[in-house]
């Protein structure tokens, strides 16, 4: 594979004919791909199943708190693995 050296160019994405895709709007909006009754049952499990308590932060209690790990770990077991 021989190598041509030229000066670099900037890319610009309009002229890029593997962009074509990126701005089709024949596709439809986004929207159609969200289950929305989805996203409510997981909603309801979370906030049903999520650990709260007082936490403190910069020496204010902020009462029926929860962290950003509980979350996650609520989220994991919820649709992850089923449970619930």
């Amino acid at each position: 594979m021989t190598s041509i050296k030229r000066p670099l160019e900037l890319h610009h994405e309009e002229d890029d004919p593997d962009m074509d895709w990126a701005d089709d709007e024949s596709e439809g909006d986004d929207s159609r791909f969200v289950n929305f009754s989805l996203l409510s049952h997981i909603a309801v499990r979370l906030r049903d199943r999520v650990p709260r308590g007082t936490h403190v932060k910069g020496s204010i209690p902020y009462p029926k708190a929860f962290t950003g790990k509980d979350i996650v770990v609520s989220h994991s077991a919820v649709v992850i693995f089923g449970l619930g």
